[in-house]
């Protein structure tokens, strides 16, 4: 009987040696993400319509000018296209063309079919001046990325584009209607924003 236990207590110390070398692994891990959208945009832009310029410009001419917008990550450079008739009150449109660069940015991760972009402008797309009772009508907002030649109120970004590490940047360009500025003075939005982006993944 004395000899049955000490040879129990010496299996002891061995199993719990062979315990200590015991592994598991896993064999496959499966991995799915849905599309994933990060847009920045600029939260203020500030511009100083050249009055020299736009008085001078003619129906068929296109006058271009670089004033500086402010944003809450840094300093933008915005390029403002003006054609106008000799009056601001024409009969014809007098049409500001505001082209805001890195308006804003997007990255992500897309389903296979790239990103659909949309923009336009908001319902309430006017610029006030409560000094001079006049409004600036915002009439149309367009986008493109910085790949592309041309504006559009919709375009979509390719896939192989589409990265979380690296931005792309859009530009913006509104088009202001200025027959009803009745005054010189400061014009700005009484609403957060006078144009909208949405991005989607189709």
């Amino acid at each position: 009987m004395k000899l049955f236990l000490t040879r129990a207590s010496l299996a002891i110390p061995l199993s719990i040696c062979l315990l200590d070398i015991a592994y598991a692994e896993t064999r496959r891990l499966e991995f799915e993400i849905e599309p994933i959208i990060i847009l920045n945009c600029v939260e203020k832009v500030n511009y100083t319509i050249n009055t020299y310029q736009l008085l001078s410009a003619g129906n068929n001419n296109l006058q271009s000018a670089r004033v500086t917008g402010a944003s809450n990550r840094s300093v933008r450079k915005i390029d403002a296209r003006f054609s106008a008739d000799t009056v601001l009150n024409a009969t014809d449109s007098a049409i500001v063309e505001l082209d805001i660069k890195d308006a804003c940015s997007v990255r992500g991760l897309g389903r296979g079919e790239g990103f659909l972009v949309d923009v336009k402008a908001v319902d309430q797309g006017l610029l006030i001046n409560p000094n001079a009772n006049g409004v600036l009508k915002v009439n149309d907002a367009r986008g493109k990325p910085h790949y592309s030649g041309h504006y559009a109120n919709q375009f979509s970004i390719p896939q192989d584009r589409i990265r979380l590490d690296r931005e792309i940047n859009l530009d913006v360009q509104l088009r202001v209607d200025m027959r009803l500025a009745n005054g010189s003075g400061r014009y700005s939005s009484p609403v957060d924003g006078v144009f909208s982006i949405e991005v989607s993944a189709p």
